[in-house]
This record gives C-alpha cells, sequence and structure tokens, in this order.
C-alpha cells in the first residue's frame, strides 16, 4: 500500500512538473511569436508571401505543441486509470 501511495505521488509529482515546463514554453514561444510578428509588420519591404508563410509556421508549432500537450496528458491520465491491485507484489521477495 505505501508503494502504491509513493507512485501516486510521483506521478502527480511529474505531472506537475510538466505542467509547469509546459507552461514557461508555451509563454516563451508565444512572446517570441509576438515579438517576431512585430519586427517583421514593421518592415515595409518584407514580401506579403513571407510574413503569410512565418505566419502558417507558427501556426503549425501552435498546433503541434497542442496536440503533444494532449498526448502526454492522455499518457498521465492512463497512468492514473492503472490498477495497482498487484504492484505491492512486485516488490516482494519471492524467496518469502
Amino acid at each position: 500500500m505505501v508503494n502504491q501511495n509513493i507512485t501516486k505521488q510521483l506521478i502527480q509529482y511529474n505531472k506537475s512538473v510538466f505542467e509547469n515546463a509546459y507552461t514557461m514554453i508555451t509563454m516563451l514561444q508565444d512572446y517570441a511569436t509576438n515579438l517576431s510578428s512585430t519586427l517583421i509588420s514593421q518592415i515595409p519591404w518584407f514580401p506579403e508571401d513571407a510574413k503569410k508563410a512565418i505566419q502558417e509556421t507558427s501556426d503549425l508549432f501552435k498546433e503541434a505543441r497542442s496536440n503533444y500537450k494532449m498526448a502526454v496528458d492522455d499518457g498521465f491520465l492512463k497512468l492514473q486509470d492503472m490498477s495497482f491491485s498487484n504492484f505491492d507484489d512486485m516488490f516482494r521477495n519471492k524467496d518469502n
């Protein structure tokens, strides 16, 4: 039972670490995107096609980032839903 509680706490801790790191990376990427968009919009000779391509690339990164988060969240849900009924048996000495 102790092992089960420790495992649940470890899963919760790792989920919390991931959430915090993901939030920080998201903020940094969004800031960099906004900064580059502002810079590019102030350059009069920058081609519109290139601006559009940069925006599409930014949108693709955001979509990929969102898909990655959904996959990791799904993995954490599967870990939390796992049955640990035989968990203690895995750590028992087979000689006993």
